[in-house]
């Protein structure tokens, strides 16, 4: 049960870090067009 939680956990870190680098990216490519 441990293990399948620390898995979820990371799974779900890193899914909130991509979203993160998502925003920033398409915040970035925003800027360069305008």
């Amino acid at each position: 049960i441990d293990h399948l939680n620390g898995v979820l956990f990371i799974d779900y870190i890193s899914r909130l870090k991509r979203e993160r680098v998502t925003r920033k990216f398409a915040k970035a490519r925003k800027r360069a067009a305008a």
